[in-house]
């Protein structure tokens, strides 16, 4: 509808009105439509209760949009779209559950929080015994020495059950138990050897290095020892002895070189004490290697060791135990 008017003392005057393309006529001739036909259509549009159907109502709009959504989806899209989002245990996984917050809120314990992450800002980070490290924290990656401490054999990964065993073996007869060598029926012997020549040149016995054996309380042994000897004087033989722990029983004898060959070329003598001395007195030829031999056997009462000694007869010369000097051990058993 459009009109065209002018002002004339504060009256306004319709010159021409139009309504769709047809103009409108005071009167009822000239095959327009009059004014009064128009002001009785819109009365009439106005009058009715819902005078555009296929449109909703401005006052249900609101309702619709909160009780019935399919008002707005006629072909219920959303509608179950929305339903099987509601439907779903925990739509959103990135975020806390609200019955996660709720519980948190109550106990005030991160423990409650079964879902979801907690902003790194609320985590109390730090060196102190009360705080938490994070990922990029320099302690993580420096090189650090081990703390003293200690493991039970078990927590060793890569031994093996016998290894184990012999860790944690009593004593060594359980630890020969431990890896299968005999028992109480023996084993083979075991030996020891002088590598170099070592010196002698007091009358107060000394150890032959490298020439001792540990000896169990309780088993019985047979031993040998084969000694390279040399004096550098004529009349000074080489002296030796045994020392040994308590034995419920003992039986040893020193084979000494003593003079040229012949019946009496051997100096025997028997060792009745720990550190009981055997002493040749003379030696068959000066600076010459000669066999000295130990021989016997032993039951411990106590563990301790079985060790060899040497000395001059004298004191005021020098008597030589040689490298090859060797020894010999039997394990009888219990």
């Amino acid at each position: 509808m459009s009109y065209t008017d002018h002002a004339c003392s504060g009256t306004l005057v319709v010159e021409a009105l139009v309504v769709d393309g047809v103009p409108v006529t005071g009167g009822g001739g000239g095959g327009g439509v009059t004014l009064q036909q128009v002001l009785d259509e819109i009365a009439a549009h106005a009058a009715l209760a819902d005078p555009h159907a296929g449109y909703a109502l401005e006052s249900a709009l609101g309702t619709a949009a909160l009780a019935d959504v399919g008002a707005f989806d006629a072909v219920g899209a959303a509608e179950a779209w929305i339903a099987t989002h509601v439907g779903l245990s925990d739509p959103h996984a990135q975020y806390a559950l609200e019955s996660s917050l709720a519980a948190i809120a109550t106990s005030g314990s991160a423990s409650d929080l079964s879902a979801g992450t907690v902003a790194i800002a609320r985590i109390p980070t730090g060196s102190s015994s009360s705080t938490v490290c994070i990922g990029n924290d320099g302690r993580l990656s420096d090189a650090r020495t081990p703390l003293s401490h200690t493991h039970v054999a078990t927590a060793i990964s890569d031994s093996t059950a016998a290894g184990r065993a012999v860790l944690t073996a009593a004593d060594a007869a359980a630890q020969r138990t431990a890896i299968g060598c005999p028992g109480s029926s023996g084993s083979g012997p075991s030996s020891v050897k002088k590598t170099s020549d070592q010196t002698f040149n007091s009358a107060t016995p000394a150890d032959v290095s490298a020439l001792v054996f540990a000896l169990t309380a309780g088993r019985y042994y047979k031993f040998e020892f084969l000694l390279s000897v040399r004096s550098d004087t004529l009349t000074v033989g080489v002296a030796a002895s045994l020392t040994f722990p308590a034995m419920t029983r003992f039986a040893a004898r020193v084979l000494a070189p003593f003079a040229a060959d012949g019946a009496g070329a051997e100096w025997q003598g028997e060792i009745t004490a720990s550190d009981d001395a055997v002493v040749p007195t003379a030696i068959a030829a000066i600076n010459t290697d000669y066999l000295l031999k130990i021989e016997g056997i032993a039951l411990p009462s106590a563990s301790g060791n079985l060790q060899v000694r040497a000395r001059t007869e004298t004191g005021t010369t020098v008597v030589t135990v040689r490298q090859g000097s060797m020894g010999l051990l039997y394990d009888l058993g219990t």
